[in-house]
């Protein structure tokens, strides 16, 4: 059978796609000089696609690539990664696109390493500039010892630097059982002291391929860090997180996880745990639409109404973004940032993309199925079946919801965003053997790229796995 393909709901950050034009250059980064103890690439085989080093881009390749742009010609940009302060030439890169599009931003992630306090002022002078740092620790000792960084003072006191010229950042946490929990905790509060956007814990995960020296229980190692995390909330003014979110929180509840400091919903008084009503008289069903209604454009961008439940009280708040690029909100939304896409400093995790089923209920109404089977990941699999438990049925037949083992990664992943062709057709012939050849299998297509997942088998695997039709969904990479 030929497989269906979704409608796309990817969001788009400028005319140039989803990417946004910083990101159509392809990767500004070089080889990573740090070796950190949970590197990714250490659990990757070699025939995965992602992983591969980055090229050194110069100011004369940056501007060549510019002009394409500019003219409406977009070129196919690479997804290597690296260190972007690794490149002697990135401010260099940085200025020749400032030339051609002044008020674009410029989002990337860093492990701080070579962000020297005169790259951070030279940065505050190319805003609109967005950093996500890859911080893992305070302590000058910690991370000299599990990221090998031989300047680990220089990271450190970037974050210190980015809030005093007001270059707007987010810190990131790998939570690897090298780290003390009194250690995280205390980097939690430097990136506070220092008015981080947001924070986020990477719950720690590896592959059967990673050189793990030492395993540990997953479930409860998460846990740990999941209670540890929801004390801090109670302390820090930060949004604080944890990924894969759907590990112990629902992806359903369009619940306030934080709000950013000086933003509008700080302004109104909202608060971490109040739970979403209705935005601008919509009622909120669920935690993805609630996060498309606070960045829809066809609502006016300055301002939203929230009604919310406050611990079993109803409160109305309004939000409203006060001036324009020259007005000065940092961290929320500095000078020279648009206000459009921040949510209005509503924090919210990432929700499980119920709009996207909506292409099942369609492909159910055109033509009934007996049986469709919907695959998932072994993580949000309980989820999943809840909410066919709870929600109205997406069509006549049967729908069984079971998860496909993330076989081929191993180690402790568990999220759907891993899966590979080879995952789901094992999952398929499993509940073929068991109930028998479904009319329909739902695929979740966050899993590929381009047709190929990230072995680089094709989908068309999957389809030739079966005789029952195959719909591979066009839902979002969110980690699950």
């Amino acid at each position: 059978m030929r497989p269906l393909r979704g409608e796309s709901n990817r969001p788009v950050t400028t005319e140039a796609g989803a990417v946004g034009r910083w990101g159509m250059l392809g990767s500004m980064s070089t080889r990573c000089p740090l070796h950190c103890d949970f590197c990714y690439h250490l659990g990757n085989p070699p025939e995965v696609i992602t992983g591969r080093i980055a090229s050194l881009k110069t100011p004369h390749m940056v501007r060549e690539l510019c002009r394409q742009i500019a003219a409406g010609n977009y070129p196919a940009f690479d997804d290597r990664v690296g260190e972007y302060f690794a490149n002697p030439h990135i401010l260099d890169n940085i200025r020749v696109f400032r030339e051609y599009f002044p008020d674009d931003q410029i989002d990337f992630t860093t492990s701080g390493f070579g962000l020297t306090e005169d790259r951070v002022a030279a940065l505050a002078t190319l805003q609109p500039v967005f950093l996500q740092v890859s911080l893992n620790t305070a302590d000058a000792a910690t991370r000299r010892r599990i990221m090998k960084d031989p300047m680990p003072e220089v990271a450190i006191a970037a974050i210190r630097h980015l809030c005093d010229y007001r270059v707007p950042f987010s810190g990131t946490i790998v939570a690897w059982p090298g780290l003390e929990l009194d250690d995280i905790a205390n980097t939690i509060r430097y990136l506070d002291a220092h008015q981080a956007v947001s924070i986020k814990i990477n719950l720690p995960s590896y592959t059967r391929f990673f050189p793990i020296s030492e395993d540990f229980d997953t479930f409860e190692t998460w846990s740990r860090l999941t209670e540890l995390v929801r004390g801090l909330r109670r302390e820090v003014a930060t949004p604080v997180t944890w990924e894969p979110y759907f590990f112990d929180a629902s992806p359903f509840d369009a619940v306030v996880v934080g709000v950013v400091r000086n933003s509008p919903a700080a302004r109104a008084g909202l608060r971490p745990g109040d739970r979403l009503l209705e935005i601008d008289g919509e009622t909120v069903v669920f935690l993805e639409q609630a996060r498309r209604l606070l960045i829809r454009r066809d609502l006016a961008d300055d301002r939203r109404r929230l009604t919310v439940d406050r611990d079993g009280c109803v409160v109305s708040v309004d939000l409203v973004e006060e001036g324009g690029r020259d007005h000065d909100d940092y961290p929320h939304k500095p000078r020279g940032h648009s206000a459009v896409g921040r949510m209005f400093g509503v924090f919210l995790h990432q929700g499980l993309d119920l709009f996207a089923l909506g292409q099942v209920r369609r492909r159910l109404a055109e033509r009934p199925a007996g049986r469709t089977l919907l695959l998932t990941s072994t993580l949000l699999a309980p989820q999943v079946e809840a909410l066919f438990a709870m929600a109205a049925p997406l069509g006549p037949g049967e729908v069984t919801v079971s998860a496909a083992p993330n076989r081929y990664f191993g180690g402790n992943v568990m999220i759907g965003d891993l899966l590979v062709a080879s995952d789901i057709v094992e999952a398929i012939r499993l509940d073929e053997a068991a109930h028998g050849t479904p009319d329909l299998i739902v695929v979740p297509g966050s899993s590929f790229n381009d047709g190929r997942d990230l072995v680089g088998a094709p989908t068309s695997d999957i389809v030739t796995a079966t005789s029952a039709e195959v719909m591979i969904l066009s839902n979002a990479r969110i980690l699950v």
